[in-house]
């Protein structure tokens, strides 16, 4: 009979570090895929500002309309444009970068990285069409 009991606390300790692993593993990926997410939005917004550009758009046009496509989930505050060059005669490469800053909250990953927070970056080039 005593056997019996001792199984059965070695099942509840087995099962307490397979599902904390589990989670630990859950959170990661979710983690990932909202970076992924993120990432996609910001090579997103500078293909659409880098094409406004070459149609024409002012600088601050261009910073406008990447603000306002900026998807619900993410936070216009964290969010920088840079539009180059500024004069933009026909022919000439542009090239929009936006930037996104990203927070971690996952300790073992800010212990990891040595910093709490990751700067997405997407880049586009397009010719000046005006």
């Amino acid at each position: 009979m005593r056997l019996v009991r001792e199984e059965k606390g070695q099942a509840i300790v087995e099962f307490a570090l397979v599902v904390s692993l589990f989670l630990l593993m859950m959170l990661g990926m979710i983690t990932f895929g909202q970076l992924l997410n993120a990432q996609l939005s910001v090579t997103y917004l500078a293909r659409e500002g880098a094409r406004l550009a070459a149609l024409g758009g002012t600088d601050q046009a261009v910073i406008s309309a990447v603000q306002s496509l900026l998807p619900p989930p993410l936070d216009v505050a964290r969010l920088n444009v840079q539009v180059a060059p500024a004069v933009r005669p026909r022919g000439t490469p542009i090239t929009v970068s936006v930037t996104y800053r990203v927070d971690l909250n996952i300790p073992l990953v800010v212990t990891a990285l040595g910093r709490d927070h990751i700067n997405l970056l997407g880049t586009t080039t397009m010719v000046s069409e005006i």
